[in-house]
C-alpha cells in the first residue's frame, strides 16, 4: 500500500516541480535581461553625460580662446591708435614750438632794433632838441636884457618920471625876469633828460634785448626738450605696438 502511495505522489509531483523549475529559469532570464538593459542604459547615460561635459568644456575653451584673441586684436588696434596720436602730437608740437621760436626771434630783432634806433636816432635827436630849446631860451633872455638896456639908454633921468616910460620899463623887467626863470627851468629839465631820462631809457632797451636773448635761448631749449619728449612718446608707442603684434602672432601660432 505504501509503495503505491509513494508512486502516486512522485508521479504527481514531478510535473509540478518541473513547471516550477521552468518558471524559475524563465524568471531568472527575464530578470537577468532586465538587469542587463538597466546596466546598458546606465552606461549609455554615463557616456552621454561625459560627451556633453566634453562638449561644454570644448565650447568654454573655444569661447575663452575667442575672447583672448579679441582682447589681443583690440590691444593691437589700441596700440596703433596710440602710435598715430603720438605722431600727430609730435607734428603739432613741432608746429607750436616753431611758432614759439619765430616769436622769440622776432622779439629779439625788435628789441635790438629799438635799442639801435634809440642810440642812433632818438637819443641824438632828443639831445639836439634839448640844446636847441636851451639855446632859444638863452637867446630870448639875452634879447630881453638888450631890450632893457636900450630902454634905459633911451630914457634919460628926466624922462624916467614919465608914466609911459615907467610902464614900458616895468613890463620889460617882468619879461626879463620870466625869461630868466624859464631858462633856469629849461636848464633843469634838460639836465634831467640828458642825465636821467635818456640813460634810463637806454638801460631799459638794453634790458629788453637781454630778456629777448634769454627768451630765445629758453625757446630753443624748450623746443629741444619737447622734440625729445615727442620722439620718446612715439618710440614708446611703437614699442607697445610691436609687443601687441608679437603677442597676437604667438597666440595665432599656438592655435
Amino acid at each position: 500500500m505504501l509503495p503505491r502511495i509513494g508512486l502516486f505522489f512522485r508521479g504527481n509531483l514531478e510535473p509540478t516541480m518541473t513547471r516550477a523549475f521552468s518558471l524559475f529559469l524563465l524568471l531568472s532570464l527575464l530578470l537577468g535581461n532586465t538587469a542587463c538593459v538597466i546596466n546598458v542604459r546606465d552606461q549609455d547615460g554615463k557616456i552621454r553625460r561625459e560627451a556633453q561635459e566634453d562638449s561644454e568644456h570644448w565650447e568654454d575653451s573655444a569661447e575663452e580662446e575667442d575672447h583672448e584673441f579679441r582682447e589681443l586684436r583690440e590691444a593691437v588696434e589700441q596700440a596703433r591708435r596710440e602710435l598715430e596720436i603720438a605722431r600727430l602730437d609730435m607734428q603739432a608740437n613741432e608746429l607750436e614750438t616753431r611758432l614759439k621760436l619765430q616769436g622769440a626771434e622776432l622779439e629779439l630783432v625788435r628789441a635790438q632794433a629799438d635799442l639801435e634806433n634809440f642810440r642812433t636816432v632818438r637819443a641824438p635827436m632828443m639831445r639836439q632838441q634839448t640844446e636847441q630849446s636851451l639855446q632859444s631860451s638863452r637867446d630870448s633872455l639875452l634879447e630881453t636884457e638888450e631890450e632893457m638896456q636900450q630902454l634905459e639908454m633911451m630914457y634919460g633921468a628926466d624922462e624916467l618920471a614919465d608914466a609911459t616910460a615907467e610902464i614900458v620899463l616895468a613890463r620889460t623887467k617882468r619879461r626879463l625876469e620870466r625869461a630868466r626863470q624859464s631858462l633856469a627851468l629849461e636848464e633843469m629839465e634838460a639836465k634831467n633828460n640828458l642825465e636821467f631820462d635818456l640813460p634810463r631809457e637806454e638801460q631799459e632797451l638794453e634790458q629788453a634785448v637781454q630778456e629777448a636773448e634769454v627768451g630765445l635761448a629758453n625757446a630753443r631749449l624748450e623746443i629741444e626738450s619737447s622734440r625729445l619728449s615727442a620722439i620718446g612718446a612715439v618710440e614708446e608707442a611703437e614699442q607697445a605696438l610691436r609687443q601687441a603684434e608679437e603677442e597676437l602672432e604667438e597666440a595665432e601660432e599656438e592655435e
